[in-house]
């Protein structure tokens, strides 16, 4: 996958070109937002938000600011914010418009082929592996996420939150990596995890 810095760099720069013409809007915290009823292009200044899947309400992502939405690529989802919220928005048809005015076209190619690439890896992952692959797999994403977002959510919520699998077979396998000493989790919050034993 692509790089996490070039990506960032890149979602600035679309920013940057987008942004005279965007206004300011700023959402509470658990605002929804429906992407493909309003055809808005969102750039989230500052905050964080999870994008929802509208028929399973389980989350697909969380994501911490500086981040673009609204990109048309995903049907049947929705935004919520998971703190106050700064976006600057315009709608698509305009901010793609001046994307191809600014020649952004490749650098948004690159934010597009990056995000693609993390759905279908996350698609992998919960087709092509057994339920308690997925739970480890899961726990190395959350052991991975900025800290803000490690230490605000607990595992079990975490998971069943982007997997939708039973919280009684969630706690079993949480319950067999702790004995096993593979996770070290403290009042529901992963503290350490032994990735190569994962």
């Amino acid at each position: 996958l692509a790089d996490n810095a070039k990506v960032i760099k890149c979602i600035r720069e679309i920013i940057a070109g987008l942004s005279p013409k965007s206004e300011k809007v700023c959402y509470e915290e658990n605002s929804l937002i429906f992407l493909n009823q309003k055809k808005q292009f969102y750039m989230l200044l500052e905050g964080e938000l999870t994008i929802r899947s509208r028929d399973r309400r389980h989350i697909i992502a969380r994501l911490v600011s500086t981040v673009i939405c609204g990109l048309g690529i995903m049907e049947d989802v929705y935004l919520q914010t998971a703190s106050y919220a700064v976006f600057r928005v315009l709608p698509r048809e305009q901010a793609f418009e001046i994307i191809t005015q600014k020649n952004l076209w490749q650098v948004m190619f690159y934010i597009i082929h990056n995000y693609a690439g993390k759905v279908c890896q996350w698609n992998n992952i919960l087709t092509q592996m057994s339920s308690y692959e997925v739970i480890c797999e899961t726990l190395k994403r959350l052991d991975e996420e900025p800290v803000n977002i490690k230490y605000s959510i607990t595992a079990l919520q975490y998971i069943q939150e982007k997997t939708g699998l039973s919280r009684s077979y969630i706690l079993k396998v949480i319950g067999e990596l702790k004995v096993q000493k593979k996770v070290t989790i403290q009042r529901g919050i992963l503290t350490g995890l032994k990735h190569t034993e994962l």
